[in-house]
């Protein structure tokens, strides 16, 4: 079920994208390019961060994440790679849930259902 809604979230961003570019008189791109930072959470929180990387010819990724606590200690830290992935939006979100997915199973995200 999950890669089910993955796939309608990807086409739906798809859509929104192509949508913008459109009314915005065509495909331009901005690219801006800044240093990278990472701010820390609030003091006991935790801040998941996830990244993937999208192979064109092989429609596969692969994705990392890490959990980091307030002070920027390494709490967890995962990868795993995936196939049938149309597009580096998918790869990305696949990552996300991914993060979600593991944070869960590890029992750092409160949940209140």
């Amino acid at each position: 079920m999950v890669c089910a809604t993955v796939v309608q979230l990807v086409n739906s961003m798809e859509k929104s994208v192509s949508n913008y570019a459109a009314a915005n008189g065509g495909s331009s791109t901005t690219v801006i390019v800044s240093a990278p930072t990472w701010t820390a959470p609030l003091f006991r929180f935790y801040k998941v961060n996830v990244d993937a990387g999208f192979n064109v010819a092989e429609k596969s990724a692969s994705c990392g994440m890490v959990v980091r606590d307030h002070g920027g200690n390494v709490i967890l830290s995962a990868l795993k790679g995936f196939h049938a992935i149309h597009s580096p939006l998918h790869a990305e979100l696949s990552a996300i849930l991914f993060g979600l997915d593991t944070i869960k199973a590890e029992g750092l995200l409160v949940s209140n259902s």
